[in-house]
């Protein structure tokens, strides 16, 4: 996923932040990868849209809340927590690499 993608994604039109949406683009991959397999790279995932998804939703998700909390209607929250949304595309991406790894492709589709 491209800079310009991601910055579309989460509406920054501007360039003050690029050094710091490519950070967390990094860190999004870096957690992702993690957290499907130990062994599992970028490359693995480089045709497949819901990865990319997954690392433009765990990016906006920390732009938007870079600090640990948050004041919502005068109580404080944390923000820290994976969103919902990508926690079942992570058990998607984690299924697809364990198929793929095995071999069974058709499965994996």
């Amino acid at each position: 996923m491209t800079l310009e993608e991601l910055k579309n994604y989460i509406k920054v039109d501007y360039s003050a932040d690029d050094a710091l949406v490519l950070q967390l683009q990094r860190s999004a991959v870096e957690y992702l990868l993690a957290a499907i397999d130990a062994e599992a790279t970028e490359a693995d995932f480089s045709e497949l849209e819901r990865f990319n998804l997954a690392v433009a939703m765990l990016v906006s998700h920390w732009y938007e809340n870079r600090s640990a909390t948050t004041t919502s209607n005068g109580q404080m929250m944390t923000v820290n927590e994976i969103p919902y949304a990508i926690k079942p595309m992570l058990r998607q991406l984690q299924a697809w690499y364990w198929l793929q790894e095995r071999g069974d492709e058709d499965a994996a589709k």
